[in-house]
């Protein structure tokens, strides 16, 4: 048998875990209510080690995958915001709200001088929000007067550009600038470029999935693993015990069934997943983890706004596996690239001669795995993902591959290192990633 690294001195017991032939993030991935998340618990945060969900920073977009021209509309946490990018340059989060009428600004357009025009009635935003042009008005004193009260201003969101990716903060306004300056989002310098996809299933959901080891051999059969290759063991040890902020760290064809448990489970009488399950296995360990750090340090839930009912099981295994709703037709990279493609055909890898592999994950967002081989060689897999509504969350990640002494890439992934266009990448991403 192979070990993990070993745990401080006040790490848990170990315990022996059958592992997949490696650790990879899901495919992308059933009318009932959503699980428990409401507003009052998110707001639940006045002890200083509870989390609170608006107060973080969230990986929205891969920026070259943005559209400099025009705006984007995004939700986070049930919130509509529109992305979109200011004269200055300078990537920024609006409510997706007119002050005036509360038409979508993500309708709207970016004009030559960086303001974003509101369709409905063409009044003007700059980058800080304020409303710059009301072309009702009766004069420029009645444009000034009306553009110098509050209620012309958009409803700003701190932005962020760190390691390629547009970070929106929880909170708007003032206080969330504030906020949000005395806080980093969670980077890994190694780990870029990027791929993002929407996935038919909640936040939770995902980060449950991707610290799971033990669904990989059966779930991603001949993709990143065998489920007929004989059993394998290591030590599981916990390297950090699970607190609010800090999360926790442990050793060691998903988006149909993701999609439908989630709605399974909301449809269950019982009020925490643990309950609802059955959980007798060593492997359930990250699951019980996460789920008790979801219900005792995370106010139980996601607090999105608005109606928090899922809809119904889609059995539709072409809208589940849609990559064009989900992926191309947002990515200025890939929606270019498909008018002059037809057909691609992506290679699969399959993962093997693992030694090691460790998962952590850091809240909100971050799922980071670490795969190491015999060889000496690496997988590095950063795994992101923002709650947009529920059952639903935007997924950015990105694998690197981490050469032996030798200079060898890991067995059956020297592919993926390879020149090639982007649109390909993404593609290949769209296989592996998920």
């Amino acid at each position: 048998p192979t070990r993990g690294a070993p745990g401080p001195a006040t790490a848990a017991p170990r315990t022996r875990v059958q592992p997949s032939a490696a650790v990879t993030t899901p495919t992308i991935a059933p009318t009932v209510a959503a699980p428990p998340s409401t507003d009052a618990a998110a707001a639940a945060g006045s002890g200083a080690d509870t989390f609170v969900w608006t107060r973080q920073w969230y990986p929205c977009a891969v920026i070259e995958c943005l559209d400099a021209t025009r705006p984007h509309p995004f939700t986070l946490l049930g919130r509509d915001l529109v992305l979109w990018k200011d004269g200055s340059g300078a990537w920024r989060a609006f409510e997706d709200a007119c002050p005036h009428r509360l038409a979508p600004l993500s309708e709207g357009r970016i004009e030559p001088d960086g303001t974003l025009l509101c369709a409905y009635h063409a009044w003007r935003f700059d980058g800080s929000g304020a409303c710059t042009s009301i072309p009702q008005a009766e004069s420029q004193e009645a444009v000034r007067k009306a553009c110098n009260s509050p209620r012309s201003c958009a409803k700003t969101y701190p932005t962020r550009e760190a390691q390629g990716l547009l970070w929106v903060w929880g909170e708007p306004g003032p206080a969330g600038e504030a906020e949000s300056a005395l806080k980093q989002p969670a980077l890994i310098s190694e780990l870029e470029p990027w791929f993002f996809r929407d996935l038919p299933y909640s936040h939770d959901f995902f980060i449950e999935n991707v610290t799971d080891p033990a669904h990989v051999n059966v779930s991603h059969h001949n993709v990143a693993g065998n489920r007929y290759a004989p059993d394998q063991y290591f030590d599981l040890n916990e390297l950090r015990p699970v607190t609010a902020n800090g999360g926790f760290k442990y050793e060691v064809k998903d988006q149909v069934f993701l999609h439908q448990q989630e709605r399974i489970v909301a449809g269950r009488a019982a009020t925490s997943h643990t309950a609802k399950y059955f959980l007798p296995a060593p492997t359930d360990n990250m699951t019980v983890a996460f789920r008790t750090w979801l219900g005792t340090q995370a106010g139980g839930g996601i607090p999105y706004a608005g109606s928090r009912t899922l809809g119904p099981i889609d059995r539709s295994k072409a809208s589940l596996f849609d990559t064009f709703h989900t992926h191309t037709e947002q990515c200025a990279v890939c929606k270019p690239a498909l008018k002059n493609l037809q057909t691609a055909r992506a290679s699969r890898a399959r993962l093997t001669n693992v030694s090691t592999s460790s998962t952590e994950f850091l809240p909100p967002s971050l799922v980071k795995i670490r795969v190491e081989y015999e060889s000496g060689a690496a997988l590095i897999l950063a795994l992101y993902s923002s709650p947009t509504i529920p059952g639903h969350t935007r997924h950015i990640g990105r694998q690197v591959l981490v050469k032996d002494e030798a200079g060898e890439l890991p067995r059956g992934l020297a592919f993926f290192a390879a020149p090639m266009p982007k649109w390909l990448n993404h593609t290949l991403a769209s296989v592996f990633l998920h």
